[in-house]
């Protein structure tokens, strides 16, 4: 399950039953989306597990949003599952919006 909510808005959620959250990142080219993480943070007790971070997102080379994205998995006897993300996403109030205002990141389309 993918449950995302921007801001100011109701949170939605998205069943993955093929296993696929995210299958609209196929139809772009390489170092079109580029997510930069930071603050990583791990919880495991027992056969649960938590893991979040907070998360600025440019599309070819421009900031589009931040948030925050928690992922949550169980532990089975195959080994560890996703069972679970959740993610916010905001346009206002952001580490990436404020280095791009002041120029001091290009992104992966700056590179190419």
């Amino acid at each position: 399950m993918l449950h995302c909510c921007w801001e100011k808005k109701e949170p939605t959620t998205q069943n993955a039953s093929d296993g696929r959250i995210h299958p609209v990142a196929e139809s772009f080219k390489a170092r079109e989306l580029d997510e930069q993480i930071r603050d990583l943070k791990e919880e495991v007790r027992d056969k649960a597990a938590t893991v979040s971070m907070e998360y600025d997102f440019f599309f070819r080379g421009k900031f589009s949003h931040c948030g925050v994205n928690v992922f949550h998995f169980l532990k089975s006897e195959t080994g560890w599952k996703l069972t679970g993300i959740d993610d916010t996403r905001n346009k206002t109030n952001c580490m990436g919006e404020q280095k791009a205002a002041a120029g001091l990141f290009v992104g992966f389309a700056g590179m190419l």
